[in-house]
């Protein structure tokens, strides 16, 4: 059971307990009540679900996933017909995908367009005819609309994972050609098998089986944005499962959406021919909220486990898990061997955002490197010294040109200065060599403290 970790940087200005001579670590009231509270919610199984979804509702509310569903929503409203129209092209230029075309079309169709909406659908299937007539310019023209696209749809899935290092544009030009390109090959090939298996199996159309084809596509779609679109490792299940509730929440949005269509249509005496253009704008709307909700959970999944997303919550524990990281490669590289996201998640529990995030600031500063997804130490363990890190992940001591700047490296200069070791002898001095995993010690010291708090 983790527990939240002491914060060996935590050394309270005029309290006694901060770092001076050897280590001590200091606890606040609050974090003793932090820690308690965390142990009633380990052993509380319907607590931890409910403060798993509170967790996930506050990354919605930070995303803002509202107003920025509303934005795609007009994106996509003017991007839509240039970029099926370059999907259309590049499947058209092979006359074995003739079928895969309208095949794919077809899905386009029954994922985009609500019913009700039959003359958004008659819009999309007349400009599919015309695709072929185009010029090179306008070809050209409509690819860097379809880019600018799929480059905003990027953005917004990297800062819900909280990227902060972006692909290169020599990196996002292949992958986002790839999705205008491949992708209506896939999914045309797939949905003609699909066609080919009901028409061999009509019974399977029958019912709730008729539907999987649609669901199926959304999966196949939502999958790979949720895995390859982010600038941040995405574990296989995670996005399988994100792709796979929101593809079911597509399904029961268009059913219920349809509903509310056939039997409520008081906007067509409005809107009059126009009305398709707002029910189409609405269903934009809800389809991308619902995209967006399920990229917020896929990216929260990682926090489940440890309990992370409690930890989530408090702050200026990043140097703690900064020193675990350290002495994991170091030992690592005493084995001659590099670590991978998931070798470090076995030792630490936090998500994989934060876990990149620090590992990127790490490698910034040349502590670490990256190979093909696997890091090793840059630096040796001789050479980075506990001083700097703090001064990286903690606080730096500020230059003075004030009297309150002077007075407050008085006071804090003196509980620092004991950070003034390598990591070396700070493993040597605390033991840390032969059991290496530092959160689990941590948070052995604090269970006691917390206990001896508790008898006063």
């Amino acid at each position: 059971m983790l527990l939240n970790q002491p914060s060996l940087q935590r050394f309270p200005i005029g309290r006694e307990g901060c770092l001076v001579g050897k280590w001590t670590v200091t606890y606040s009231e609050s974090t003793l009540k932090q820690t308690h509270q965390n142990m009633r919610i380990v052993n509380l199984p319907q607590q931890r679900w409910f403060q798993f979804a509170l967790f996930i509702l506050r990354r919605f509310n930070q995303i803002g996933v509202a107003q920025v569903a509303g934005s795609l929503t007009f994106t996509t409203l003017l991007a839509l017909v240039p970029v099926l129209t370059v999907m259309l092209v590049v499947v058209a230029a092979f006359p074995m995908f003739e079928d895969v075309s309208a095949q794919f079309m077809e899905m386009v169709n029954d994922v985009l367009v609500p019913s009700g909406a039959s003359t958004i659908m008659a819009y999309l299937n007349q400009f599919k005819d015309k695709a072929n007539g185009l010029t090179a310019i306008s070809l050209l023209g409509m690819g860097i609309t379809s880019i600018l696209l799929i480059q905003t749809i990027d953005q917004t899935f990297n800062r819900i994972w909280r990227v902060k290092t972006t692909r290169s544009l020599f990196q996002q030009i292949p992958i986002y050609w790839a999705l205008l390109t491949l992708a209506p090959v896939a999914l045309g090939l797939g949905a003609s098998l699909t066609r080919k298996i009901q028409a061999a199996l009509p019974h399977l159309s029958d019912g709730a089986i008729g539907h999987l084809p649609q669901l199926l596509f959304t999966l196949a779609v939502l999958y790979f944005a949720y895995r390859v679109v982010p600038n941040r490792y995405v574990p296989s299940k995670h996005a399988l499962c994100g792709a796979f509730m929101t593809a079911l929440a597509v399904e029961i949005a268009k059913w219920g959406f349809g509903i509310y269509i056939r039997n409520f249509n008081s906007y067509e005496l409005i809107y009059g021919v126009f009305a398709a253009v707002p029910v189409f704008l609405i269903w934009l709307n809800v389809l991308w909220i619902l995209v967006l909700t399920g990229a917020v959970m896929t990216a929260s999944f990682s926090y489940w486990r440890g309990n992370a997303f409690l930890r989530s919550r408090m702050k200026n524990h990043s140097f703690d898990e900064v020193l675990t990281l350290l002495l994991l490669l170091k030992q690592a590289h005493l084995q001659g061997k590099s670590l991978s996201l998931p070798d470090f998640r076995q030792h630490v529990h936090m998500g994989y955002d934060e876990l990149g995030d620090l590992l990127e600031t790490l490698a910034q500063h040349d502590y670490v490197s990256q190979d093909k997804n696997r890091w090793v130490m840059k630096k040796s363990s001789e050479n980075i010294i506990l001083l700097d890190l703090a001064n990286i992940f903690v606080y730096k001591l500020p230059e003075i040109h004030t009297p309150i700047q002077a007075a407050l490296q008085d006071l804090v200069r003196p509980c620092v200065q004991s950070l003034n070791v390598n990591l070396d002898e700070f493993a040597k001095q605390h033991d840390l060599h032969a059991q290496p995993i530092l959160p689990a010690r941590l948070s052995k010291m604090l269970s006691d403290l917390a206990d001896q708090h508790s008898a006063k």
